[in-house]
């Protein structure tokens, strides 16, 4: 019996020969999909599965079309997920695509990530994740989702035994997003979707819409709409509305907190939850994470759980994530994630300016009775104000190319080699942002600056 408004019957677009083992196996992997749904703190599509005495009596108590693609609601990095999913309300990473596209707008460098989740019953799953700016048009994200479900029984309509077979079920995702006012983005991400039972193959093409505010420099709120789709085997996907919020404290020169707060509706309003987690940064190259999830009804599942916690570290542009996800009685879950970011396009993040001192000439006063000197002036654009403003907009690219345009009239302009040096040490370019103090100190020498440099030049953050 399938509580919820459904019954148990197979939909009627299953073949009709041997129709109801069909049923007892996509029950079966309903079972085991639902149980991976609540491992990956989807909890707006969690089950609980109880068995009765009789083996093939069963009691599954679950929104009907959370399992209906549940390769869909296996998604996520292991940051994501240290995070307790609290990540719609942050979408600062290729990540987006699985919570809230709009942030794929945000993306400053190419990004490529791989993630993998191991899963108690032999079930694993590898994800490949990859992120694009595309200058004005926006940004560009994809996934490519697999994951293998194991040994699972095989039994005929009267129960019998007919052994055991492995499926495995794919996923693929292309997303967008892009800035359409200051500070507002919105995004769309594109889903085809298949799982597989037995020899039966079942797919979906589902619509995820993604908005993304930055009222503020550190303040960030998310809204997106999920699954809006076509129905698979006769159930229609399970539709949830997502929002939440992240500011990032700067607690000092060195450490960052970063803290995000969401909560999640379905289609059916029959499930609720809340979602809250916290990052804390160490010289942009230590991370320590956290994460807490409350539901709002009884999920039945004893031991530790509801919690979540991570770890990060940085070297140069490798980032290695983990999360561990304890779920009770139902075991536990590890992801790993390894992610890559490239360069910044060599034109804007190489600088081939020359550096030259101009030494002013010392022009003679004109002497007693001369003609009168006639003087032209001009008020020039201010590039290092307009390079200030797009940083505060977050439009970090924008900026750097003001700096070094500019630069390539005026190379013996200290403030703008400062400027654009300071630019690159927040993006992380070490190399880089050394080269642009240093043109700066030769320009003007700063002791302060100097011995900063110095420390920098040997220390281990990039």
């Amino acid at each position: 019996m399938i509580q919820g408004g459904r019954t148990g019957s197979p939909p009627k677009s299953w073949p009709s020969k041997n129709k109801m083992n069909h049923e007892k196996v996509f029950n079966n992997k309903k079972i085991f999909c639902v149980l991976l749904v609540f491992k990956t703190w989807r909890l707006s599509a969690l089950v609980v599965i109880l068995f009765s005495h009789q083996v093939f009596a069963q009691t599954v108590i679950y929104p009907a079309a959370s399992t209906a693609v549940p390769l869909d609601y296996l998604e996520g990095t292991a940051r994501d997920l240290a995070l307790g999913s609290a990540f719609v309300g942050i979408a600062d990473d290729s990540s987006a695509i699985f919570f809230n596209s709009a942030g794929l707008s945000g993306l400053k460098n190419p990004e490529l990530s791989l993630n993998h989740n191991s899963y108690f019953a032999g079930t694993f799953q590898e994800t490949l994740v990859a992120g694009f700016p595309a200058g004005d048009f926006g940004g560009l994200g994809f996934a490519l989702n697999y994951i293998n479900w194991g040994s699972l029984d095989l039994r005929d309509s009267f129960g019998g035994s007919q052994g055991s077979y492995n499926d495995s079920d794919v996923g693929f995702t292309a997303a967008w997003g892009r800035e359409w006012a200051p500070g507002f983005s919105l995004g769309l991400a594109l889903r085809g979707l298949q799982q597989k039972v037995v020899d039966n193959l079942y797919s979906s093409l589902a619509a995820d819409l993604g908005l993304l505010w930055l009222p503020e420099k550190n303040l960030r709120l998310g809204l997106a709409y999920l699954n809006l789709g076509t129905p698979v085997a006769g159930d229609a996907l399970e539709q949830e509305l997502r929002g939440g919020g992240s500011v990032l404290f700067q607690l000092s020169s060195r450490t960052t907190l970063l803290t995000a707060l969401s909560g999640t509706w379905n289609s059916s309003n029959e499930l609720a939850s809340a979602q809250i987690g916290a990052e804390c940064s160490l010289d942009q190259r230590w991370t320590l994470r956290a994460g807490y999830q409350l539901p709002f009804f009884n999920n039945q599942i004893g031991g530790f759980t509801d919690f979540s916690a991570g770890a990060g570290v940085r070297f140069a542009d490798l980032t290695l994530d983990y999360a561990y996800l304890p779920f009770g009685d139902l075991g536990t879950s590890n992801r790993i994630s390894l992610t890559y970011q490239f360069d910044l396009p060599k034109e804007i993040v190489k600088v081939q300016v020359p550096v030259t001192v101009v030494q002013p000439e010392v022009q003679p006063a004109p002497a007693s009775g001369s003609p009168a000197v006639e003087m032209h002036f001009k008020i020039a654009d201010d590039p290092l104000a307009e390079g200030q403003a797009l940083e505060k907009e977050g439009k970090f690219k924008e900026a750097a190319q003001v700096y070094v345009t500019a630069l390539k009239d005026s190379p013996q302009d200290d403030q703008l080699w400062s400027a654009l040096g300071r630019l690159y040490y927040q993006l992380g370019r070490k190399t880089y942002a050394i080269e642009s103090f240093e043109n700066a100190l030769k320009l003007k020498p700063d002791p302060s600056l100097a011995n900063w440099l110095e420390k920098y030049k040997t220390s281990s953050s990039p």
